[in-house]
């Protein structure tokens, strides 16, 4: 009886040693491809559109495009870029699209939809001067992300803060983090991780995860929606620098990583496990969480990327617009594959 009582716990304990190595996480490996092609233009955006490319531009001057289309090939399509900027009269800054439909924002802040092979003006937005941390109120109508509860938008105003909003689809009610800016958001295991980056100064990037949204400081003045830092409240003095904090405003998530030096430029699904694409400021990682850190997997450019501003996320969850002073272009996942294309001027 004492050998059967001691074989027992000897396969007991060999069989938890077993399952422990079972769990131990093994990252994956990503097969990582570059390229370059001539783009004789100043990047703002790129987003996904009619099975290739579209990029919106700074305008130079008056005979230079504001929207220019890549085919799938990643080749300058000079018809379809000749008709989406037939009829743009002023610079465009934002472009996305929802429920098929092609929308940009122009510097008179108006929303303009491509609708017969024309742009239409369909909405009209003021910016209200007589708030500190206001942001355009378009982006209420820009959801970056939608799942079956909540529908989620995101507005950042660089060094003066960002945040996210989750609107409950059953109940309307609104729930808000500070996001300084959102660079993707996905959900793993039932757990939605933000992934945010500001490239300012020395750059900092942060890392959160929510596991209900509920539980996150709710929205309930219509000031705070409009508000891209609600969670500041500044005196009426301007000789106060105080700054406070609604009561909760930090309830609902947990922070993961919060880092200067450190740029993150998004953040990916793959196996039911988070991986996440960041830089220094000479080259480019991809790698993975690990006790609250992100731990390298592979150098995958030898140069800095990231963004720093919302993106169309629902849309273009693969697609990651690459913008700063040093490289200009877009990074392409699918899979394990990463295809990185890097935006190259001629001139």
């Amino acid at each position: 009886m004492k050998y059967t009582g001691f074989i027992l716990l000897y396969f007991l304990f060999v069989s938890c040693s077993e399952q422990e190595e079972k769990d131990v996480f093994i990252p994956a490996q990503f097969d990582i491809d570059s390229t370059s092609i001539t783009f004789n233009y100043s990047l703002i955006d790129v987003i996904q559109y009619s099975d290739g490319y579209l990029c919106c531009v700074d305008t130079h001057n008056k005979d230079s495009l504001s929207l220019v289309y890549l085919d799938r090939n990643y080749e300058f399509d000079s018809i379809k870029s000749s008709l989406l900027n037939k009829d743009i009269k002023f610079p465009i800054s934002e472009i996305w699209t929802s429920n098929g439909n092609l929308f940009v924002l122009n510097s008179r802040l108006e929303i303009l939809t491509f609708q017969n092979e024309k742009w239409l003006v369909t909405e009209e937005f003021q910016f209200d001067t007589d708030r500190k941390h206001t942001y355009f109120s378009y982006e209420k109508h820009f959801p970056i992300y939608e799942d079956e509860d909540y529908i989620v938008r995101s507005c950042c105003s660089g060094e003066f803060g960002g945040a996210v909003f989750f609107t409950n689809k059953k109940t309307k009610k609104v729930y808000s983090c500070e996001a300084t800016c959102l660079a993707s958001i996905e959900k793993v295991k039932d757990v939605y991780y933000l992934a945010s980056c500001l490239p300012h100064g020395d750059g900092r990037s942060s890392i959160i995860t929510i596991d209900d949204p509920s539980k996150l400081f709710e929205i309930k003045e219509e000031n705070q929606l409009n508000d891209c830092s609600w969670y500041d409240i500044y005196s009426e003095d301007w000789d106060d620098l105080s700054i406070n904090h609604p009561k909760g405003f930090d309830n609902g998530y947990k922070d993961i990583i919060d880092t200067i030096d450190l740029l993150i430029l998004g953040m990916l699904t793959y196996e039911n496990h988070p991986y996440f694409i960041y830089s220094n400021f000479d080259e480019s990682y991809i790698g993975y969480l690990d006790d609250n850190q992100l731990k390298t997997i592979d150098t995958i450019y030898k140069k800095p990327m990231w963004y720093g501003a919302v993106r169309d996320i629902k849309h273009n969850q693969n697609l990651f617009a690459i913008r700063n002073r040093i490289m200009k272009g877009m990074l392409i996942i699918k899979d394990n594959r990463i295809k990185i294309i890097e935006f190259k001027n001629s001139n």
